[in-house]
């Protein structure tokens, strides 16, 4: 069983956390890949919230939600962003 697998099914035994049910991969650009340990995830469920009744809750956001960091930082793409040259 992988570590994603693992942390996954352990947050759904916590009482303070949520694991959202899977509803689909990230929609991408053909230009982007998607990291093998995300799509695990993204296969696995839908995102989650963690440690609800903490100071600090974390939530992991549903594959609807991914967008470009520039878009959501920015409010624009940046052409010559060195970024979108990783592979």
């Amino acid at each position: 069983m992988s570590n994603v697998i693992r942390f996954i099914n352990e947050a759904k035994t916590l009482s303070n956390c949520e694991v959202y049910p899977a509803s689909a991969l990230p929609k991408l650009r053909s230009s982007h890949i998607l990291p093998s340990d995300l799509e695990e995830f993204y296969k696995e469920c839908g995102g989650m919230q963690l440690f609800n009744d903490s100071d600090f809750p974390y939530r992991v956001i549903p594959p609807i939600e991914i967008n470009l960091a520039n878009l959501e930082i920015l409010g624009e793409e940046v052409e010559d962003d060195i970024t979108k040259d990783y592979r």
